[in-house]
């Protein structure tokens, strides 16, 4: 090959790069929540920290109602139909048993999405109680932590960028 097609080779690579690598997000936009569904389910926000309060600090046990100074009990009940498991995935470890992993029904999991916007995956809490569940835990909730990044760029993104040299004629 001449300096002529090598040039066109990086020009092509140069120019089209981060609008591929743009694509491969946006078309795995799916996946990107199926990540932070994992992340949640285990306890765990887009920092690795375990989600608080737990429900031994929850000020939640403390107001009347059903559940008022009820913590011990809303944990057994949790076990039952959530048990603490490591992630699929992930491989995340599974979730202290005083840790939320705010899965119930699977309604506030079900309204999570992830939508492009420009240059930008935006993660939604969707309606319902998901706008009252981000601010009680914090917007890095709906971020992909370093295990979920590196898992996504394995499986998606080397890929695409691969295929996208190869398209490029670098290959």
């Amino acid at each position: 090959m001449d300096i002529i097609g090598v040039h066109d080779i990086i020009h092509k690579i140069a120019e089209g790069f981060e609008d591929n690598a743009l694509q491969c997000l946006g078309n795995h936009s799916s996946d990107v929540v199926d990540l932070i569904q994992e992340q949640i389910y285990n306890g765990q926000d887009g920092d690795g920290e375990y989600l608080s309060p737990t429900y031994d600090e929850d000020p939640f046990f403390d107001e009347p109602g059903r559940w008022h100074g009820r913590a011990d009990d809303y944990i057994k009940w949790k076990y039952e139909i959530t048990p603490p498991v490591a992630s699929p995935n992930l491989c995340l470890s599974p979730r202290p048993i005083e840790v939320p992993n705010l899965f119930i029904d699977g309604t506030f999991f079900g309204q999570i999405s992830a939508i492009m916007k420009g240059t930008f995956l935006e993660v939604s809490p969707g309606n319902g109680n998901g706008p009252e569940i981000k601010k009680k835990y914090g917007d890095r909730l709906f971020m992909l932590g370093e295990d979920a990044v590196e898992w996504f760029n394995l499986e998606y993104m080397w890929p695409a960028i691969e295929k996208f040299f190869n398209d490029c004629g670098y290959r």
